[in-house]
């Protein structure tokens, strides 16, 4: 799992830090101490939210301020084999609870756990997902990549929500995990079985592998479509959406076996609702990864930060 470090000057971008619009954070929040038990957020929640969806809501921001990811676990299961008491352990929600750790299947059997509680139906998928580290996967080899995430169904409809991955960044909480739709959710997490994917045609996996690395953040920013790349015999092209904020400006750069986000320079064309790059083949190695980074530019101050490997194609 990849977290994000946000400056203060990011935490305005998102609406779920204003407290002042988002009362279901804020009732999450009042009930994130350690003297509260299980039956206390259960009650509190029956006796002050009714609405399911703002239920679900509620206990994904939750887990994310109250159960933190154990890495050392993660870590440790990547060169030892575990034993069943250890997988026991950590599939038992009433232990997550008490441990405020966990590792994903912890962290989804524990928001089925609430679910169950408030008569919602919830299904732990289990399946791989694309990370930074690992760009195409091969399922019967990449145990490291094994993840598990839920679905629920609110008003005859199945929502995917993802409470492990709700924790992409140190000083906010991402809505994006939360009703996440099919079609972005399929570009990182591959469930096994296919009707998980909540897609009218399911991908396989030579699809899903074929498609790019994409960050949250990216569409945290604004960014509503993925940019499409496309390719000639001479040039890469590769066509960013516009969105409505110009703070938000986008470069490439790749990666190669002897160069880490070497700079590209880019042809570049404006067009009504897309900004359209182009550079030659020739002038990359191949083979190599091309990272998307963007930046958020405040025109005021002359001031930037930058965020690297956002998107990240195989060329």
């Amino acid at each position: 799992m990849n977290k994000i470090v946000l400056k203060i000057l990011f935490l305005l971008i998102f609406s779920i830090s204003n407290s002042q619009t988002n009362p279901t954070l804020e009732m999450a929040k009042s009930m994130s101490n350690t003297e509260v038990g299980i039956s206390d957020l259960t009650d509190f929640v029956t006796n002050n939210i009714s609405d399911k969806e703002e239920i679900a809501k509620f206990y994904y921001y939750w887990i994310n301020l109250n159960i933190t990811y154990d890495f050392e676990k993660r870590d440790k299961w990547r060169t030892e084999i575990a034993t069943d008491e250890e997988i026991n352990g950590s599939e038992n929600p009433i232990l997550v609870f008490e441990e405020k750790k966990a590792v994903c299947i912890g962290f989804s059997s524990l928001y089925k756990m609430f679910m169950d509680s408030s008569d919602i139906d919830c299904v732990i998928i289990t399946g791989h997902v694309k990370t930074i580290e690992n760009l195409t996967l091969e399922l019967e080899l990449d145990d490291n990549y094994r993840h598990a995430w839920n679905t629920i169904k609110i008003n005859n409809f199945w929502l995917l929500v993802d409470t492990t991955w709700s924790q992409q960044f140190e000083e906010s909480i991402s809505d994006f995990y939360f009703n996440t739709s099919p079609k972005r959710l399929i570009l990182s997490h591959y469930p096994e079985e296919n009707k998980w994917q909540l897609m009218e045609n399911p991908i396989t996996i030579k699809e899903f592998n074929k498609q790019p690395y994409v960050h949250s953040f990216y569409f945290d920013t604004g960014f509503g479509e993925l940019p499409q790349l496309t390719k000639d015999e001479e040039y890469y092209y590769i066509e960013f959406p516009k969105i409505e904020s110009n703070n938000w400006l986008t470069k490439l750069t790749y990666d190669s076996e002897n160069k880490i986000n070497e700079s590209i320079f880019p042809e570049y064309v404006e067009k009504d609702n897309s900004n359209l790059f182009k550079f030659k083949k020739n002038g990359i190695p191949k083979n190599a990864i091309l990272n998307v980074v963007v930046t958020y530019f405040d025109w005021e101050k002359q001031t930037k930060s930058e965020y690297n490997n956002i998107i990240k194609y195989q060329l």
